[in-house]
């Protein structure tokens, strides 16, 4: 049996390579269309300074050195929760080191044996390793249909709570979720209402709060998962609702139990980053949907054999099919200046890899017309 190892890793690995699915670590440096810096605050100097100088004069450590529940705790994560509760509209929230340990805590600490887990296909893959981790029971159930989840509730067996999982911003294909359908479906059903508004932080709402605050009436049933890596350029994420429930992760959810907490510098990243978007999240939210339509009009308008996904969110996607036409492109706009990432599968499905290129206020734009221009000519000389 041991000469199974180490070649079967490498059998794999020729696999993927054979099938243009092989992915390799690489640093950028053309004009990055890949990040979802949505808003340009990781750039944001701002931001930056101000972070920096709370760091510098109240003296904290550059780790937390230590889970939550040890000395990790820091006075700057409980405010960064507090301010966050606040923008959100929700009545607590509990700070994760990540979007995938915050799903993760979810979706194995809330649902038991008992339960049913209703989930959107076309979920991130942290909800699909949630709920295989879960040891509730789990269905799919068409992506963004109200109407096949309420198929499956009208089928439902015994189980004592079901959970409806689903994704306000998805991050493949860049469409916003049908929340208040799905949620009015849920909600007669008595379900809980997972969201997790990874990319929608920054982007959707009034403010960029995320859709749940703005579809949604304020209840107990609806729990939201928001990231800070992305639009908010910091990291971590937060789980938010109802004080009942963020206590109880604190004492059963084991990603945030067994792991060190984040540094305090970063609580302090996010802190700076709600406040901006306090003051001038309306501005930025209707400048970033402005800017992201206006591109996806132009590439719409002027390509001829790709499709460009409809939508008015940064998330702008152009299904070009094989895996092996979206990399000979990607790498051709990489040649020339642009860092635009091409997307297979399993991350999208068979036959639509794509270029997906996320629009930025970071972006001048001389350089959204450049890369326009820069995509339309692809097109032209692989056809």
């Amino acid at each position: 049996m041991s000469e199974l190892w180490p070649y079967r890793l490498t059998r794999e690995l020729d696999e993927l390579r054979a099938k243009d699915r092989y992915r390799s670590l690489k640093t950028y440096s053309g004009i990055d269309f890949g990040s979802n810096d949505y808003l340009g605050f990781a750039i944001d100097g701002e931001l930056k300074e101000a972070a920096l100088r709370n760091f510098k004069q109240i003296h904290l450590s550059a780790s937390a050195s230590a889970s939550r529940l040890l000395p990790g705790h820091h006075t700057e994560h409980l405010e960064a929760e507090k301010v966050f509760a606040r923008f959100v509209g929700t009545e607590s929230a509990l700070l994760f080191n990540s979007g995938f340990d915050a799903n993760t805590a979810l979706l194995t600490t809330l649902p038991t044996r008992h339960d049913l887990i209703l989930f959107d296909e076309r979920s991130h893959a942290s909800i699909y390793d949630g709920v295989r981790s879960s040891l509730a029971k789990s269905k799919r159930f068409q992506h963004n249909s109200a109407e096949d989840l309420a198929r499956l509730l009208a089928a439902k067996d015994d189980s004592e709570q079901i959970f409806v999982v689903l994704e306000s911003l998805y991050s493949m294909d860049g469409d916003v979720a049908a929340l208040k359908e799905i949620g009015n479906v849920a909600e007669k059903a008595n379900a809980v209402l997972m969201v997790d508004e990874a990319h929608g932080t920054g982007v959707l709402g009034t403010k960029g709060e995320g859709l749940v605050k703005n579809a949604m009436e304020r209840n107990e049933r609806i729990i939201s998962v928001h990231t800070c890596g992305k639009a908010l350029g910091a990291a971590g994420a937060f789980v938010c609702g109802t004080k009942t429930v963020i206590d109880y992760l604190v004492n059963k959810a084991r990603p945030f139990i067994f792991t060190t907490a984040l540094p305090p510098i970063v609580p302090l990243q996010i802190i700076a980053a709600i406040e901006k978007l306090e003051r001038n999240g309306a501005q930025l939210v209707t400048q970033l949907r402005e800017r992201s339509s206006k591109v996806r009009h132009e590439l719409h308008r002027s390509l001829c054999t790709w499709n460009i996904l409809e939508g008015e969110t940064p998330i702008v996607s152009i299904i070009i099919g094989s895996d092996a036409n979206a990399l000979t492109v990607s790498q051709q706009l990489r040649e020339i200046g642009f860092e635009i990432p091409a997307i297979r599968p399993p991350s999208v499905p068979e036959g639509s890899s794509r270029l997906r290129m996320n629009i930025s206020l970071r972006h001048s734009e001389e350089q959204l017309r450049t890369v326009v221009a820069a995509i339309v000519q692809a097109e032209r000389e692989a056809t």
